[in-house]
Formats: structure tokens, C-alpha cells, sequence
């Protein structure tokens, strides 16, 4: 990779959730993750698409990790 493309690494979504971790077991999965040292920086919510947390990776990209609604509790 050249220093150009290495400096676009994190900033693909502009600042925004542009990844999503779907899940059959939100409160497993946000609890493995925490544990595991991974940053939400929100606590997670209930919308009318499913439960859902935001989270960041080591190189700044914001995710959503969801669970569907209608997906198994």
C-alpha cells in the first residue's frame, strides 16, 4: 500500500456507520465484544429495525452491531 492509500484507512465512511455486525444474540455478542476490550460509544437501543450499538474498530471505522427484530432473544 502506498502512504496515500494508508492515509484513506478509517475515513471510508466518512464519519459515519458504514459496516454492520447482524447477530442472533445481541446481549451475547455486545458482551463478548466489550470483554474483548472493543469501544460502543453508545449504550445500546431499540429502534423498529432491531436492537442496535454503535462501535468503532482499531482503525476508526463506526459500526452498527444489530440484531433484526423478529431475530431469536
Amino acid at each position: 500500500s502506498t502512504p496515500a492509500q494508508r492515509a484513506l484507512v478509517g475515513g471510508q465512511g466518512g464519519g459515519r456507520v458504514w459496516l454492520f455486525l447482524h447477530t442472533d444474540d445481541f446481549a451475547a455478542e455486545h458482551a463478548r465484544l466489550s470483554a474483548c476490550g472493543v469501544r460502543f460509544e453508545e449504550s445500546p437501543r431499540d429502534e423498529p429495525y432491531g436492537r442496535v450499538a454503535v462501535f468503532v474498530d482499531c482503525w476508526g471505522n463506526r459500526w452498527d452491531l444489530v440484531q433484526p427484530s423478529g431475530a431469536a432473544a
